[in-house]
């Protein structure tokens, strides 16, 4: 076990990326072979303290790291800007309309009230008679801030039901990782 004032070293003794978290440590191993293992040892030293990818500001979380440019709305968990640093575009800008979202904000969630004859089932599906957003008062935590991972958790209730959700952004990796529960206790008719 990694204890502080240890730093995880490769088998040349080359110190290796880690971060502390909120759940223990995260670490960073390049070229373990298929069906292979690398071997970590712990020896005492200076942990390194790099800046972390994240600013949080009283409205937005900013992450910049490698692969991204995200700006999340703390109010609502929307990402209002998503820039792909390796495409050199943006998915979502700040302003600006995009056709497959509305008002081009990602990450927002949805409660559609059908209008079915046969009254609220699972396997009876109808016309979407309203659709509301939750995006009003939502509670938003930068939970990890680091060289190598960043985490933040949102939080919103809708009525009786709650619905939380972990991003995790890696500096190796182009993959955003959404872990999502969601507490439903709303009836159907």
């Amino acid at each position: 076990s990694a204890q502080r004032g240890c730093v995880p070293h490769d088998e040349e003794g080359t110190p290796l990326p880690c971060q502390r978290t909120a759940d223990g440590i995260y670490l960073h191993l390049w070229d373990i072979p298929p069906f292979g293992s690398r071997t970590v040892y712990w020896k005492s030293g200076k942990e390194l303290r790099e800046a972390g990818g994240a600013v949080e500001t009283e409205k937005t979380i900013c992450i910049d790291y490698p692969y991204y440019y995200v700006e999340i709305k703390k109010a609502s968990g929307e990402f209002v800007t998503f820039f792909d640093k390796q495409t050199r575009r943006f998915l979502v800008k700040k302003g600006f309309h995009c056709t497959s979202m509305d008002k081009g904000i990602w990450n927002t969630f949805s409660v559609t009230n059908e209008n079915t004859e046969q009254g609220m089932s699972s396997w009876v599906i109808g016309q979407p008679e309203t659709v509301q957003y939750i995006k009003k008062d939502a509670v938003c935590n930068l939970l990890d801030n680091g060289p190598l991972v960043v985490r933040v958790q949102i939080r919103h209730v809708y009525r009786a039901s709650v619905l939380e959700q972990e991003i995790f952004f890696d500096a190796f990796s182009p993959f955003i990782r959404f872990d999502t529960r969601v507490d439903w206790r709303e009836r159907g008719d």
